[in-house]
């Protein structure tokens, strides 16, 4: 009897033992997971940190510097002292942001300029302080003047390759306003099937419209109620959005993402200076050799408003959609930041970045959609 007693008593000990370990290594992995978790977001923070630094400084490298210098003390632009040298006071401006994200990048780009000697004037000098700060004036001049980048712009920053490519949103089809035959256009030239297309984009139109009567093909709120989603009735607001339409697939999505953007829906202004070749064929009007002539224009310098009145057809020139020869500065980064390791892309972002006269600024930025 005894003997069963120490038995059963010590089977007691081994259960909550067992439990004891069962708690312990449970708590172990919610610890784990939790430092993982944690790990994972702030990685991603440090991430989005560089990648709205890459999106600024890359830009900010590529637009060249400008030959306008103005003179310390009223004199006419490009005028230099005409006594000895003197060494400038250089006055480097970063965006505010960028200072408070990342403040040693202000000492870097600091040293960096510092390292670059600045050219001497007809008498030997060197151009004075205030001619120095007037390298970055007129930026969204310069970007015209060269366009913009045709291919990725490479950056390091703590160590990261990060490829930057850029889209003015003034050249992509803004959905809120595009008529049913653009979409339709668009849709078609990016390989989706002329079945489809035409629904996709009746579809689009009764999203943001505020009538509930459904196109042939398109999508009103009976049609939605069944998955419990709401159409907006209004203009789109967010890129996903979209992957509620019924004939919208993921592949769909991704075809057509590059080459859209979601305005106001108050204007119809479409930047031929900065459009695509998918969004130069869905103009009204416009074919694919229209579209090869004004891709070469462009590529020999800023279009002008008479070449583009003389390489546009009637039809585009005089249609519902209102174009532009000039790029808007207010631009789209795709950032790609590579693990150091194995070259892949370990993250990516979009970004918005303004051009103003004197610099670049972040407006906005997310992760990509995996």
């Amino acid at each position: 009897m005894r003997t069963c007693r120490r038995a059963f008593a010590l089977i007691i000990v081994l259960i909550a033992l067992a439990a004891v370990f069962a708690l312990t290594l449970r708590a172990a992995v919610i610890s784990r997971s939790g430092i993982i978790e944690s790990t994972a977001v702030r990685d991603q923070l440090v991430f989005e940190r560089i990648a709205g630094a890459a999106a600024v400084l890359a830009l900010d490298g590529y637009l060249p510097v400008s030959d306008t210098l103005i003179a310390d003390s009223g004199g006419p632009p490009g005028a230099r002292p005409t006594t000895g040298p003197q060494e400038p006071e250089r006055k480097i401006e970063l965006p505010p942001f960028l200072v408070q994200m990342i403040p040693e990048l202000a000492e870097v780009q600091q040293r960096a300029k510092n390292e670059v000697p600045l050219d001497r004037g007809d008498s030997g000098a060197f151009p004075t302080a205030s001619e120095a700060t007037t390298q970055r004036i007129n930026a969204i001049e310069r970007l015209r003047s060269v366009g913009l980048p045709t291919d990725s712009l490479l950056l390091t920053i703590e160590g990261y390759d990060i490829l930057i490519d850029y889209d003015d949103l003034s050249g992509l089809l803004d959905l809120n306003i595009a008529g049913e035959d653009s979409i339709v256009t668009l849709l078609v030239n990016l390989g989706v099937s002329r079945d489809i297309a035409p629904r996709i984009a009746a579809q689009i139109l009764d999203w943001r419209d505020p009538d509930s009567m459904r196109r042939y093909g398109g999508a009103e709120r009976d049609d939605y109620r069944p998955f419990g989603v709401v159409p907006r009735d209004g203009p789109i607001v967010a890129a996903e959005e979209l992957l509620y339409l019924p004939d919208m697939t993921p592949e769909i999505y991704n075809l057509m993402a590059p080459y859209i953007v979601f305005g106001s829906g108050t204007t119809d202004r479409l930047s031929i200076a900065a459009a695509p070749r998918p969004v130069l064929l869905a103009i009204p009007g416009v074919t694919p050799d229209v579209a090869e002539a004004i891709i070469d224009a462009r590529s020999k310098g800023p279009l002008t408003e008479s070449q583009l009145n003389s390489l546009l057809p009637p039809r585009a020139r005089d249609g519902s959609m209102q174009l532009s020869h000039t790029i808007s500065g207010q631009l789209r980064a795709r950032v790609r930041i590579l693990d150091p390791a194995s070259g892949r892309v370990q993250s990516s972002f979009t970004a918005i970045v303004s051009l103003s006269d004197r610099r670049a600024r972040l407006i906005a930025i997310r992760p990509e959609s995996s």
